[in-house]
């Protein structure tokens, strides 16, 4: 049976892509769907295969592929495996056991495994994950080189993640769980002080870091930060993340009124008032 990928109908409109040249387009849909692909997102591949399934000269692909590592910061390279960053997040529509099977069998597979750190920083902490990738990485313990704490001193090129196994009873699985609940608080770091971006708008430096990577560019998030602070002063409103607000509604409101407007700076009418109708505004707020 022919192996097939998914591909989102949002990468067309996902605000990175946004940006992207045609050749971006098509390199990037050529490392989401090439026949060297796995379901883990990581593979190996070279400048002379992609070269000759794309059509491209060597010297094109090797640019493309450092544009995609430096400027859209969207894959990592490492000899000639390659992992893609967010793959994991889209490629994987439904789960269950065989793909549980395959992941494992995959991630066994990768030589060096800073390119599992690379993939698993990247979905650590989301819960709009399938159940089956949060099942198979949420076990995996990987220190700063990519390899488990527990062997330092073993070979790199070829050493396997340590995977937790489920305990035979409950009572020891509750209190592994326990555990590891007590290790994650007394090593979580103490809340991010939140910056006032705007009279009425507060993130912390991260929130703003992620918005900026949303969006492609930070005079984007200046403007949803604009749309959301005009909002608050003129409505009253008090959110517990604003963050979760731009997220939410003002980043849709910001797309809707640069397709309305054609340009940036018609969010507010001549004489400065709020121009926000009440239609304009979503019935339930997400917090």
């Amino acid at each position: 049976m022919a192996i097939k990928r998914v591909v989102d109908i949002g990468f067309w409109t996902d605000s990175k892509i946004l940006y992207f040249t045609p050749e971006d387009k098509y390199f990037f849909l050529y490392l989401l769907t090439n026949p060297h692909t796995t379901q883990l997102g990581i593979y190996e591949i070279n400048t002379r295969q992609c070269a000759f399934e794309m059509g491209y000269s060597e010297e094109t692909i090797e640019n493309l592929f450092v544009r995609f590592e430096t400027k859209y910061k969207i894959i990592k390279r490492i000899g000639e495996e390659i992992a893609i960053k967010n793959f994991l997040r889209y490629a994987i529509v439904k789960g269950g056991k065989p793909v549980e099977d395959c992941l494992n069998k995959e991630i066994k597979k990768v030589k060096n495994k800073k390119l599992l750190s690379y993939i698993k920083s990247a979905i650590d902490g989301r819960e709009d994950l399938n159940e089956t990738v949060k099942k198979v990485f949420l076990p995996i313990v990987l220190n700063d080189n990519g390899n488990d704490n527990d062997n330092d001193n073993e070979d790199t090129s070829t050493y396997r993640p340590r995977i937790v196994e489920n305990g035979s009873s409950s009572t020891s699985q509750k209190l592994s769980i326990e555990l590891k609940k007590k290790i994650n608080k007394e090593k979580s770091p103490s809340p991010e002080k939140k910056t006032s971006f705007a009279e009425f708008v507060t993130l912390t430096q991260p929130e703003y870091d992620m918005l900026t990577d949303k969006l492609g560019n930070e005079q984007a998030v200046k403007d949803c930060i604009e749309i959301l602070d005009n909002y608050k002063g003129a409505s009253g409103k008090k959110y517990k993340s604003d963050y979760r607000a731009i997220r939410s509604w003002v980043i849709d409101k910001y797309k809707e009124k640069h397709k309305e407007g054609g340009q940036r700076g018609q969010l507010t009418s001549n004489n400065g008032q709020n121009v926000f109708k009440d239609e304009d505004l979503p019935n339930q707020i997400i917090l």
